[in-house]
């Protein structure tokens, strides 16, 4: 056999070998990794059933936000994970809108937001009535808890600064102000 041709064959025969090797070496490194679970390695064992049992949502969670007519929203629904959410973007295109959302949407005073001290200054431009809608993670295995603010530009007066524009309602029952800050002080807090 000529040199030449030898060459060729020992070099097709590393070429054969090459592909078991990369995988003998996949292989012993997924032996000698651990298997991540996706969640946080500070918590205990009973930590993750719960979350496991639960889809992964602590109670209180954020697992809905619903906007209409609200600044820069015309009309969104956002579903945040279980985990870490971020939110980002360019100047402009509402990454504060959301945080306004639901620091009014959980009943919130707008003075506090540093933006307005009126809530009807967060109708969208051109439109009456604005909505938010937020769904929390129940606290036990009860239906989770929607919390909705209805912002009328036409209702309230000008003395008290919009107080009486927004309407709330908690899982589709009307209620007033006092009653989300108590759900949110006593069952969310």
């Amino acid at each position: 056999m000529s040199s030449r041709r030898r060459r060729r064959q020992v070099a097709e025969e590393e070429e054969e070998e090459e592909p078991e090797e990369e995988q003998l070496s996949a292989d012993e490194r997924a032996d000698n990794e651990e298997e991540d679970d996706g969640f946080d390695e500070d918590l205990d064992e009973d930590e993750k059933n719960y979350q496991r049992a639960v889809g992964g949502f602590r109670p209180g969670s954020i697992r809905r936000i619903k906007l209409e007519n609200f600044l820069t929203y015309s009309e969104a629904e956002f579903c945040p994970g279980p985990r870490l959410n971020m939110i980002v973007g360019a100047n402009g295109t509402g990454k504060s809108s959301i945080l306004n959302a639901i620091c009014l949407g959980l009943g919130g005073e707008p003075k506090h937001l540093g933006r307005a001290d009126d809530a009807r200054a967060f109708i969208q431009h051109g439109q009456d009535v604005a909505l938010i809608e937020i769904e929390l993670e129940p606290i036990d295995d009860s239906t989770p808890c929607i919390f909705r603010r209805v912002i009328d530009r036409n209702k309230g007066s000008e003395r008290g600064r919009g107080r009486g524009a927004s309407t709330f309602f908690l899982n589709n029952d009307k209620v007033k102000m006092e009653d989300i800050h108590s759900v949110v002080r006593d069952q969310y807090n």
